[in-house]
């Protein structure tokens, strides 16, 4: 089974950013076109890692700033 990267929360799938396990026509004709996941190449991967990492770095940030104002 080929695997996808979600690009938009999923109900039955997963969370954006999760790689899935899903077959070749579903990923092809449904998922592809409506923009909800891309192909997981080894590339596609990595940038999927480095977008999470830096949307929790930036929730971190946030977090202690709320934290610093008292809020």
């Amino acid at each position: 089974m080929p695997q996808a990267i979600l690009l938009q929360d999923h109900e039955q799938l997963g969370s954006r950013g999760t790689v899935v396990d899903v077959s070749k026509g579903y990923l092809r004709n449904y998922l592809i076109p409506r923009k909800l996941a891309e192909p997981a190449t080894k590339g596609a991967i990595a940038a999927a890692a480095r977008a999470l990492q830096a949307s929790e770095r930036a929730a971190a940030v946030v977090a202690a700033a709320a934290g610093a104002t008292g809020r």
